[in-house]
């Protein structure tokens, strides 16, 4: 009797531990089939981590920033998603060009939460109807209403904190999966608008003006325009994070942002110069330094005039801060349009004494 109890006690643990190990196969399964998808050989993307590009890759001779030499195994991966977040972002480096300062940071995400946002993407459409939004692609045109088209190109998001909030009839909650994909993006969202993060940034980044409250948080598809205009975010913005999630190999070095520098032998004296690599589970943040303040706050003359270009106003305005050059950046090349670019941006905004700083009232 006793024999018996325990071969049916054993064989109800070994079932059970097959069930598990099948459960976790599945889940590792499943995370390798998104990976595959998204094309991206694990030892190849170690090496592009740190790769420069050939002349022939690189068009427009663009200096691209290398991943910190912070290996994803060297990081405390038992911290919290937040603890993770603050260590990646203290360790980064401050970089100094084109402009002061900006960072660009690899392995932003503990690898389950990035694998989760893989395997559990946001359905735009979806969401978007219950806002009255329609997808804007068709082909490489773009057609849309409202807030899916702008001078930037063509876009369609969903802002995190209305998604944290979404009401019982939403269309959404019809969508397989629909569980886990809020859990994970609401976990996205608490993680990239917590006050420790925007801290650090102030810190780490110099920010000219001080927090004033408020962060926006959004998953972005967007097809920037063929020729875009090079901008510094200024006035609406006093800091920007954005992270990237790229679809495919080949938009490691096409998808980036690329930053603008002095270009001397140029009538508007400014040229393409820095890109960011855009390499799965990255990001970068800068300050945005604007190119010019106050009275000077004239758009229009931003690219025609080297006073402008080169900020020197807010240089003056700024002395103590050692601003050295407008954060001038623009969307990628033109191949972009090939796809829908995917990022998360995280934007702190330009509120009260800093709105009446940068932008007179004469001007809004």
């Amino acid at each position: 009797m006793v024999a018996c109890k325990k071969r049916r006690s054993s064989s109800l643990v070994a079932t059970i531990c097959l069930l598990i190990a099948y459960m976790v196969w599945k889940e590792k399964n499943e995370v390798e089939k998104r990976r595959n998808l998204y094309g991206f050989d694990r030892d190849h993307l170690d090496f592009l981590e740190y790769y420069q590009p050939t002349a022939h890759e690189n068009h427009g001779n663009l200096s691209f920033e290398s991943c910190p030499r912070q290996r994803l195994e060297g990081i405390n991966t038992s911290h919290s998603h937040l603890e993770h977040l603050a260590e990646v972002l203290e360790d980064g480096p401050v970089l100094t060009k084109p402009f002061k300062y900006w960072t660009f940071v690899c392995h932003v995400f503990l690898e389950q939460l990035y694998d989760d946002m893989l395997l559990y993407p946001l359905p735009l459409d979806i969401i978007n109807e219950d806002h009255n939004k329609n997808p804007c692609y068709s082909g490489h045109n773009c057609v849309g209403k409202g807030d899916l088209l702008s001078a930037d190109g063509c876009f369609k998001y969903v802002d995190l904190k209305n998604f944290k909030h979404l009401g019982p009839d939403s269309n959404f909650w019809a969508v397989a999966n629909s569980k886990k994909i809020y859990s994970t993006w609401v976990k996205v969202y608490d993680l990239l608008s917590s006050s420790k993060l925007q801290k650090i940034l102030w810190k780490k980044l110099d920010v000219l003006e001080a927090y004033e409250g408020g962060v926006q948080v959004r998953f972005l598809h967007q097809i920037p325009l063929d020729n875009g205009l090079p901008h510094t975010d200024a006035p609406n913005t006093v800091a920007t994070f954005l992270f990237s999630l790229p679809n495919h190999l080949d938009e490691t070095f096409h998808f980036g942002t690329r930053f603008l520098s002095r270009d001397y032998n140029s009538k508007f004296s400014l040229k393409y110069s820095h890109q960011v690599r855009y390499l799965p589970n990255s990001g970068y943040a800068f300050r945005t330094v604007p190119a010019g303040v106050g009275e000077f706050y004239q758009p229009k003359r931003f690219l025609k005039e080297k006073f402008f270009t080169e900020g020197r106003n807010t240089r003056f305005v700024y002395k103590k801060k050692n601003v050295t050059f407008p954060s001038w950046h623009d969307f990628p090349p033109s191949n972009c349009t090939k796809r829908w670019r995917s990022t998360i941006i995280v934007n702190y905004p330009c509120l009260g004494k800093c709105i009446e700083k940068w932008r007179q009232p004469k001007n809004i």
